[in-house]
């Protein structure tokens, strides 16, 4: 897998996951950058008579950024809450302003996911959702209803929903994401085979199977799978988002296979599982969880 940061900068620690044959998950520290160099942009930004808004608000987001690569949580949030400030009192661009509110939900939800108390929690969550909220409508103002940077807001509300245990707000949202970028690959500006569309599908498909909406997830993610071969398998066929889809699509079958009480798709999964080198444990622990949930809602394979 190739990785690349935000950012530059001076790699102060690494990850003993970060070596070949090495594994990790959505969200893991592999490399922490020293901060120091944006820190220093800062107060750079601050020493100009007058300073630029639109410089010192980037430089504050990228310091943001390099402070939650240190985990340095508390900070992070600060910063990214600075840049949204600068853009508030200052006539910025709205995608400017945008990009600065939905990297301050992104810190947001960060300190939610670390809060023990529920109440705290809520609250870092709620003002996640409004930021998002207002990032999307700013992006809206700025590249109309149906645009990239509105699927792209609209999905960061289903993840922020999706954490928050409101499961059908979250497939509302990812549904909403899908629709644009299906608007946009119909108008020719976005390609029938782009990963973000895969995204979506995955995202939905997902979330579907977890309610037990088993039939409907099924197309949606065997239609991400073939995106998500098509784009990164001549490069990396291990890359971690084709392999994620796979196994989603895996559990998807042999739940949609217990419900029905037969082997149907018996084969599609054992191809799959030799394929993308998934557990076929996990794969079958999975899939009866969401059987069940199928079941309890009544619904057929």
């Amino acid at each position: 897998i190739n990785l690349a940061a935000e950012v530059s900068g001076r790699i102060v620690a690494v990850s003993p996951s970060l070596v070949t044959g090495g594994s990790f998950r959505a969200g893991d520290v592999l490399a922490t950058i020293d901060p120091a160099d944006y820190e220093n942009a800062v107060e750079i930004a601050e020493a100009q008579v007058p300073p630029d808004p639109r410089e010192l608000g980037t430089a504050y987001t990228n310091l943001s950024a390099r402070l939650r690569s240190a985990e340095r949580h508390e900070e992070a949030e600060a910063a990214a809450a600075k840049a949204v400030e600068i853009g508030e009192s200052h006539d910025l661009a709205a995608a400017d302003r945008a990009i600065w509110l939905s990297n301050h939900s992104a810190h947001l939800r960060d300190l939610a996911g670390r809060e023990g108390a529920a109440e705290r929690r809520s609250a870092l969550v709620a003002q996640a959702r409004a930021r998002y909220v207002s990032a999307a409508l700013l992006w809206r103002a700025a590249h109309g209803v149906v645009s990239r940077e509105v699927a792209i807001g609209l999905n960061n509300l289903g993840g922020l929903h999706d954490a928050a245990g409101r499961p059908g707000k979250a497939v509302a949202m990812h549904r909403a994401a899908l629709s644009k970028r299906r608007r946009l690959v119909a108008a020719g500006r976005m390609a029938a085979g782009d990963p973000a569309l895969g995204f979506s599908l995955n995202n939905l498909g997902g979330m579907l199977v977890e309610a037990g909406r088993l039939a409907e997830a099924e197309p949606l993610l065997a239609e991400a799978l073939e995106i998500a071969r098509a784009a990164h398998d001549a490069e990396n066929p291990a890359h971690p988002f084709t392999r994620a889809t796979a196994e989603w699509l895996a559990i998807c079958l042999a739940a949609r296979d217990r419900l029905e009480g037969g082997p149907a798709r018996a084969g599609r999964v054992r191809a799959l599982c030799k394929e993308r080198a998934l557990d076929p444990a996990r794969v079958a622990e999975r899939a009866e969880r969401f059987a069940a949930v199928a079941r309890a809602r009544g619904e057929g394979a």
